[in-house]
């Protein structure tokens, strides 16, 4: 689903190059139905971000399945950044918050890293409960 979605909004993208990198041992893995809606729904809003909002040149979507964390999404652009000011909620903009909301749903972590001309770099990690 995360294809399709990349390949949907590169026709949109324009001069923003997106690459998505599934690492091989989640080709063929399958999560809870939440979770895989959450980590699809993250990655869709990221990248929606990325394109729209960044200034971004390339944005890099990875798939993995680690020691660290059962499936791990990092999607990640070279764009403008957030200041303070673009992580703030403001009214009618709840992607941050959504993804926020999503991530805690499911049980999951979500990081954002970012810092202004050095682009943001979105992490969610998704372990089993014991």
């Amino acid at each position: 689903a995360i294809d399709n979605e990349v390949r949907n909004q590169a026709r949109e993208a324009g001069a923003v190059a997106l690459v998505f990198e599934p690492e091989a041992a989640c080709v063929e893995r399958r999560w809870p139905a939440e979770v895989e809606y959450a980590v699809f729904m993250v990655a869709r809003e990221a990248l929606g971000n990325a394109i729209r909002h960044a200034r971004a040149s390339v944005v890099h979507l990875r798939l993995a399945h680690d020691g660290m964390s059962d499936l791990r999404l990092t999607v990640h652009d070279d764009g403008t950044g957030l200041g303070v000011e673009q992580q703030r909620i403001k009214p009618g903009h709840l992607g941050l918050v959504g993804m926020r909301e999503r991530a805690i749903a499911i049980g999951a972590q979500l990081r954002v890293q970012s810092a202004p001309a050095e682009g943001t770099t979105i992490t969610l990690d998704w372990s089993p409960p014991p």
